[in-house]
């Protein structure tokens, strides 16, 4: 996978060449590249799993020890707070598993006690004997960034273990030098989309002009001529 850093100023330089005295600086190239690549991820996943029924595993994130906290408030109930922010796919897709070790050292911890994912809508319908929550059948839903559960009230579960499908955030972005969560043969189109983008921006004329005093000049419209 490419690098953050051999993207982003590909980019730059090829958007400064176009527009050498553009302003443009390093964090919006990011931020263009983690809306593109977020897109065309959800895309490569999707047709994935349109053609072979499973996610691929190459783009999942497993966070093995996430705490699992108590809420203050509508009965003591359990959630989990999310590490990073998920991609947007349906039924939850984008949460590949939680589960929790009740502590079988013959059986891996992350096979053990699986999480089965429905929404806060349905919650109240699990009342089938097969489908009521308990702490070898758990359940989860999302709302907002936290993950609350179903199910372990009254059993102690400090952690749990996750596989998560995330967006890239730019704002977490720490080291250029990571990869790019995104298939390299889908690079190249990333990177056309942006450059499209970012001439786009930059060709759109400023109406109103700043001249650093407390009034605003407005700068005469254009003048349109027919050509015959």
């Amino acid at each position: 996978m490419a690098k953050y850093r051999e993207i982003v100023y590909d980019l730059l330089k090829d958007l400064k060449q176009t527009y050498d005295d553009s302003s443009i600086v390093e964090y919006s190239v990011l931020w263009w590249v983690s809306m593109v690549a977020n897109k065309f991820l959800k895309q490569h996943l999707d047709n994935e799993q349109g053609r072979t029924g499973q996610m691929p595993g190459r783009f999942l994130t497993v966070f093995p020890e996430t705490k699992l906290l108590t809420s203050s408030f509508s009965h003591k109930r359990k959630y989990i707070q999310l590490p990073g922010v998920l991609l947007d796919m349906d039924y939850d897709r984008s949460i590949a598993y939680i589960t929790y070790n009740v502590q079988d050292e013959l059986i891996p911890g992350f096979t053990q006690v699986k999480f089965s994912m429905i929404t806060p809508a349905h919650a109240h319908l699990l009342q089938a004997s097969h489908e009521t929550p308990t702490p070898t059948n758990p359940y989860g839903y999302v709302v907002a960034d936290q993950i609350f559960t179903l199910g372990l009230e009254a059993v102690d579960v400090p952690e749990v273990e996750m596989g998560l499908y995330l967006a890239i955030d730019p704002r977490k972005v720490n080291d250029m030098d990571a990869e790019c969560p995104l298939p390299e043969h889908l690079v190249s189109q990333m990177k056309y989309e942006i450059i499209n983008l970012g001439r786009f921006v930059m060709s759109v004329p400023a109406d109103k002009v700043n001249d650093g005093n407390d009034t605003i000049q407005v700068a005469p419209p254009k003048q349109i001529t027919n050509e015959q």
